[in-house]
């Protein structure tokens, strides 16, 4: 089924946010996860692909509390509260956070560890926002400070932002891991699922 005009208009803004100089210079290992410039770049060309291949978005008013977006990687699909979304610093983060999930499903088939899976989506969404302020000490688009789990993001994220490639430490990320499994959104992370990835065809 063709895309409506709003989903093309979303997966447009969503892919210029992807190929822009903050979100391509995101370069980190994590685990079996590399998100890197090539990686979101190849989510840009999937959110470009012709239904119903490569990655769709959709507009659904009632997400549920405290989620701003999602990605599916059984439908391929980005969900978001408008279709205004992405004019601000934070949502612009929060996409990149998506699109992380994304890269998961398109190159690391098979099921990954729920905490391990968005903790290294914070750590994207923190260093776009670093890569976004004019330099590495800010100031930065969106304010992490005192926002709970982004700024623990933020935290974690700006002792490998210097460092393009790094393959973050696990005793670094703790704070963040420990953040999402306390995190009401993640409550049912505590559990250990495990998140099925399956891949994305263009």
């Amino acid at each position: 089924m063709a895309a409506n005009a709003t989903e093309i208009a979303l997966r447009s803004r969503f892919g210029q946010i992807l190929m822009s100089d903050p979100c391509q210079r995101i370069n980190f290992r994590w685990g079996r996860l590399h998100a890197d410039g090539s990686a979101y770049s190849f989510v840009a060309l999937a959110l470009a692909s012709r239904p119903p291949k490569g990655i769709g978005v959709i507009v659904n008013p009632r997400l549920p509390a405290n989620t701003e977006a999602s990605y599916d990687s059984v439908t391929n699909k980005f969900t978001v509260r408008s279709a205004a979304y992405g004019g601000t610093a934070f949502h612009k983060m929060s996409i990149v956070h998506e699109a992380t999930h994304a890269i998961a499903d398109a190159t690391d088939r098979g099921t990954v560890l729920g905490q391990l899976d968005e903790t290294g989506a914070y750590v994207a969404g923190a260093l776009f926002n670093i890569y976004s302020a004019p330099s590495l000490n800010g100031p930065y688009p969106f304010n992490p400070i005192g926002q709970g789990i982004f700024e623990t993001a933020h935290r974690v994220a700006m002792q490998i932002a210097a460092t393009p490639g790094v393959a973050l430490n696990p005793q670094v990320a703790s704070p963040l891991r420990q953040a999402v499994l306390n995190h009401p959104t993640y409550a049912f992370l505590r559990q250990s699922p495990r998140y099925t990835n399956d891949g994305v065809s263009l």
